[in-house]
């Protein structure tokens, strides 16, 4: 167990290292793309974005989940797997971008959201086969090597599209850039693939459509999960205007990127959860328990900086005066985004624990609540607030509550549904000081950022105390820097190493 946790440990970090990175040149094309786009076109670029993500899940087929469990539990496999899904991969691209461009039409949108439509959908082809990459590396424990091509693609398309935007570049283009981007992403990811791969095989359709067959429930669950994260946004420029639709992915895409260390986390721990799942349910619920001790240690001062400063955060990312509407989104998702950093915990260990056809079901009700939520808070907001996003926000964080009580009933025989909540209730108590604290600077006339960083002294600060509370006079013995590494290298596994 040990080696375990040295993995997820070495791969978390691995891929946060690079994520910082990502997420700077995405913090970056946060404060360009809304700004010189205007509310209008960016609502078209993002509405392209979302309904090509959503087609995307037909091109994987299941595999974000299904061929990394098989290879990190049979890595001599992972040739054949590669070689058959990407065949299987290249047929299902066809299919989607014929569906992408029906579903365009029928959907009555203009001709310029429609050419970025198929100029994302046309990226999806090698993105797909390289995301059958990343899940292999996923298996053999070695992100080093995606994460190289994620930081290249980011890189590349955060000095392209400044460059272009301000040059007086549209979103046609910035779509172009972002198409290009994921090419080199993929090259980059191919070029190391002979550290997973010794050999190409030849290709077996008849393993193909095994491989097909034994994704279904991964792939329902995937599309389920998929429509549910993008139909907001579909309703929203069926139903409000582009602009609208403009406002709610200002919000939702800041929203998207402070997702990055559960999603990093989940990453890196759900190969591992597959090996435990098949030993001792103790040792799993160890496992989640640290998970999401540490993923709400992150969180909690994360949503309430965004909650407390969504005004000025808006204001300085995307400007007030043309986004005004987002600041409510923002102050609506900083609520729910602990509820989202729990589920990406669960969601993992629903999958590992090979409870996917039961977590299918949950994914499909999850639509159908969503979809009902926002056909009667989306119109109700619009007419109430003029601000159609208001209800979307609403509708995605009720769904999100519905998603983690359903899988903690999921988990019960796991013994997940008995988690203790003691280092849960330390982090609340750091989080409640650390929102009064940042109260009571408010009228101070200090700079929010100034604020944010006392308040987030604070939190530290409490949390400090339960520290030394429990640790006693052995706290003054020990080496600050041993105790971070033996942070990270125990938040999962604490006491596994003697099991």
């Amino acid at each position: 167990m040990q080696e375990a946790a040295k993995s997820v440990v070495r791969n978390t970090f691995v891929m946060m290292g690079a994520q910082l990175i990502t997420w700077a040149s995405s913090f970056v094309l946060i404060l360009f793309l809304p700004k010189y786009l205007g509310s209008s076109k960016y609502g078209e670029l993002y509405l392209a974005i979302s309904i090509a993500m959503m087609f995307q899940v037909i091109i994987e087929f299941g595999g974000q989940y299904h061929i990394t469990k098989e290879v990190s539990r049979s890595q001599e496999s992972a040739p054949y797997i590669l070689v058959n899904s990407a065949v299987t991969r290249i047929f299902l691209w066809a299919l989607a971008i014929l569906l992408m461009f029906e579903f365009s039409k029928l959907a009555g949108y203009a001709l310029p959201v429609i050419i970025l439509i198929l100029i994302l959908g046309t990226a999806k082809l090698w993105e797909g086969i390289n995301s059958l990459l990343r899940n292999c590396y996923q298996g053999f424990e070695l992100m080093e090597y995606p994460s190289i091509g994620s930081v290249a693609e980011r890189a590349f398309l955060m000095i392209t599209a400044i460059i272009a935007l301000l040059a007086g570049a549209g979103d046609i283009i910035i779509a172009i850039l972002m198409a290009a981007s994921t090419f080199i992403n993929f090259i980059i990811s191919a070029r190391f693939a002979k550290k997973i791969i010794s050999f190409l095989p030849k290709i077996e359709f008849d393993k193909a459509k095994a491989l097909l067959k034994q994704g279904v429930p991964y792939f329902m669950w995937s599309i389920f999960a998929t429509i549910y994260y993008r139909i907001d946004v579909i309703m929203l420029s069926i139903m409000t205007t582009y602009s609208v639709v403009g406002w709610y992915g200002a919000a939702y895409r800041l929203f998207d990127v402070l997702m990055f260390f559960p999603y990093i986390f989940s990453q890196a721990l759900f190969p591992v959860l597959s090996k435990i799942a098949e030993s001792t349910k103790e040792k799993l619920t160890r496992a989640v328990q640290k998970s999401i001790d540490l993923t709400l240690f992150v969180g909690f001062p994360i949503a309430i900086i965004l909650y407390s400063f969504s005004s000025p955060i808006t204001n300085l990312l995307f400007g007030l005066k043309e986004y005004q509407h987002s600041v409510e989104i923002l102050k609506i998702f900083s609520i729910g985004l602990l509820l989202v950093y729990i589920d990406f915990i669960l969601g993992s260990t629903v999958l590992a624990t090979d409870k996917h056809k039961f977590w299918s079901i949950i994914a499909g009700i999850a639509i159908l609540v969503n979809m009902g939520l926002n056909y009667f808070f989306i119109p109700y907001s619009q007419i109430k607030f003029g601000n159609g996003g208001i209800g979307a926000a609403v509708a995605t964080i009720l769904t999100e509550l519905f998603i983690m009580v359903s899988a903690i009933l999921l988990l019960k025989g796991n013994k997940i549904g008995r988690l203790s909540f003691y280092f849960t209730l330390q982090e609340i108590t750091g989080a409640v000081f650390m929102y009064i604290s940042i109260y009571l600077l408010n009228e101070s006339g200090i700079s929010w950022i100034i604020q944010a960083a006392i308040g987030l002294l604070v939190y530290l600060t409490v949390l400090l105390i339960f520290y030394v509370q429990k640790k006693g006079k052995e706290v003054f013995s020990i080496d600050y820097l041993m105790i971070v590494k033996d942070f990270f290298s125990t938040i999962i596994f604490r006491g596994e190493a003697k099991a």
